[in-house]
């Protein structure tokens, strides 16, 4: 580990990877599932992705919203990574690392938590799409700040 007063620039999604352990998963919002009026035949699937980015800490968020024939469902889920030292990333690194292994740390949790939602409630269990490395793209903030703020 470095001194805490440095600030250590990663000049690569690669290099990025290779300093991060995942500290948290956390959710936000697990409880939006509900019987819907006959939706669409085939189901709908929308992704937002966020991240946020203070000092030694990275957060990427993904919101998924899934409309089936009969039911609703939003998972709002959280990776929380730490470098345990100060860190500077281009916003291109840090893209690049949100959509190739952070979406896709959070993505098993929000596959499951869909699927569990659609069993407690005797709906029909939406088969979640696949999702390929780097298919998920980082959703723009309002402002024009792809990597600051707080997400939604």
């Amino acid at each position: 580990m470095t001194d805490p007063s440095e600030t250590r620039v990663v000049a690569t999604a690669a290099e990025l990877v290779g300093l991060v352990e995942l500290e948290d998963v956390i959710f936000y919002n697990v409880t939006s599932a509900r019987r819907d009026e006959p939706g669409p035949e085939q189901p709908s699937q929308v992704m937002q992705v966020f991240v946020q980015h203070d000092g030694p800490r990275l957060e990427v968020r993904v919101q998924v919203q899934v409309d089936t024939e009969d039911g609703r469902y939003l998972v709002d889920v959280s990776a929380r990574f730490t470098t345990g030292e100060t860190m500077v990333a281009s916003d291109e690194v840090k893209q690049e690392f949100v959509e190739r292994v952070g979406v896709m740390t959070v993505y098993p949790y929000i596959r499951e938590t869909i699927t569990t939602n659609a069993a407690k409630m005797r709906l029909v269990q939406p088969l979640m799409q696949l999702l390929r490395a780097g298919e998920a793209k980082l959703t723009p903030h309002p402002g024009g700040d792809r990597s600051g703020g707080d997400g939604p």
